[in-house]
């Protein structure tokens, strides 16, 4: 294992490299074989502070690189700080990343190996991860604009690894907690495996395999998920529903987990049914906290729940109130006024604006009370569009119309309790059209 080529990156000129040593088997065989080559190195070390042991891990990376005469910079976690491996990533990195910036490091190495690689494809699996969860982990991978992380230990065995440090008399330290089954990882290495292994000896050479093999095909797939995109879409994150339903099975669901994954929403592979089932029935739900899938008889959307929305095409904050006996004038949103004027001409020619207006001549005196609401669209609301012999749902009104669905919930609407008056741009109600004369002019603009 210690013979094996340690691949750097041939274009760095006189690299100058950071390791990250925690003071385990893996991280201090690594320190010992760059010890022998000809980089120059600096041991980064960061304590989690999660352990009593921490300081004397500390202590022994520290004595090695005295004793080797190796540059060595500690940082540690703050107090209290939330203990999750998350956040101890995100510290330990962003410690790294300073250190770089400080130092001037082309890259920074970790000791990660291929049990870890094996480790990480079976929790993944577990937690119902998709062809894009299976992805290898990287020899390389960019941390920011400029700094490069590698593993080059990645294809390296664990019992190639401990054997280097048997036979190099390499100390290091032992976490207790790498015993404990209550973490997951932990349950994997010390139960789950061992009996993968009684059932084959090369079990994890042919899962790694497998699953490299099944990433291979995704890399492939996802020309095919590209002409299925550019068929179903109108426009970006717009899909036409009845294409998307004229697909075969397996179809909608490759094309629903690559959407998702595509847009980073997290339970890609546990959605996809659900998604289906909403597409079909027509209905909407949220997919994360950013992102929503709504659906009407002929779009799907994912639409941006906080964030995209121009200034011109915000939903309404709040409800306003028109009275019906005075000329009045309210700002709606950024840049869109209602205004409601009593009509006081003696004649009336019968010129009407044309639906697609944003003007309306309109007869509201047989409307019972004094006040009419401006207000986005609610359940239940209904609607008789001129020439009109019934009332129908307004949800059905809008989907004959071809209103795309993000646009429907942000049209400014006048209303009579559940009942739409007017629709800007689109019809009046025949409830309050005009027979001889209007009573009131009514304006968005």
């Amino acid at each position: 294992m210690y013979k094996k080529k340690l691949k750097i990156d041939d274009s760095l000129l006189n690299p100058k490299i950071g390791l990250a040593v925690s003071g385990g088997i893996d991280s201090m065989v690594m320190l010992d074989i760059f010890r022998k080559t000809k980089y120059q190195i600096i041991v980064l070390h960061f304590n989690h502070k999660w352990r009593k042991e921490a300081t004397k891990d500390a202590s022994l990376v520290k004595s090695y690189c005295l004793r080797h005469d190796i540059d060595y910079i500690y940082g540690e976690a703050p107090d209290n700080c939330v203990q999750s491996e998350d956040n101890a990533r995100k510290l330990r990195y962003d410690f790294f990343s300073k250190v770089a910036e400080k130092q001037k490091l082309d890259l920074i190495c970790t000791a990660h190996h291929i049990d870890d690689q094996f480790e990480t494809v079976l929790y993944r699996l577990a937690r119902g991860a998709g062809p894009q969860g299976l992805m290898p982990i990287k020899e390389f991978i960019k941390l920011n604009n400029s700094l490069l992380v590698a593993r080059p230990l990645l294809w390296v065995t664990k019992d190639a690894i401990e054997e280097y440090a048997r036979k190099n008399n390499i100390k290091y330290a032992v976490d207790k907690s790498n015993k404990d089954t209550k973490y997951k990882r932990n349950l994997l290495r010390l139960k789950v495996i061992p009996y993968l292994n009684k059932i084959n000896n090369n079990a994890r050479e042919n899962i790694l395999n497998s699953m490299h093999l099944i990433y291979c095909h995704s890399i492939v797939a996802s020309n095919q998920y590209r002409k299925l995109l550019k068929k179903l879409s109108k426009k970006p994150n717009v899909w036409d529903r009845y294409k998307f339903l004229r697909l075969s099975f397996e179809e909608q669901y490759f094309l629903l987990y690559s959407f998702l994954n595509a847009n980073n929403i997290k339970g890609s592979l546990a959605k996809i049914s659900l998604l289906v089932d909403i597409i079909n029935s027509k209905k909407s739900i949220d997919l994360d906290k950013v992102y929503r899938l709504e659906c009407d008889n002929d779009e799907i959307l994912l639409v941006k729940k906080k964030t995209g929305v121009t200034k011109n095409s915000k939903k309404l904050q709040k409800k306003f109130k028109l009275h019906l006996n005075k000329k009045e004038k309210l700002k709606i949103n950024n840049s869109n006024y209602i205004t409601l004027e009593p009509f006081t001409q003696q004649s009336f020619n019968k010129d009407f604006p044309g639906d697609k207006s944003k003007i309306a001549y309109v007869n509201l005196s047989a409307l019972n009370g004094k006040v009419i609401t401006i207000r986005n669209r609610e359940k239940q609301d209904v609607f008789k569009p001129l020439g009109f012999s019934h009332v129908i749902r307004l949800k059905k009104y809008l989907i004959n119309k071809k209103i795309p669905l993000q646009k429907r919930a942000k049209l400014p609407l006048v209303c009579k309790g559940k009942e739409i008056l007017w629709i800007p741009g689109y019809s009046i109600s025949d409830k309050i059209k005009v027979m001889t004369k209007p009573t009131t002019i009514l304006r968005l603009g």
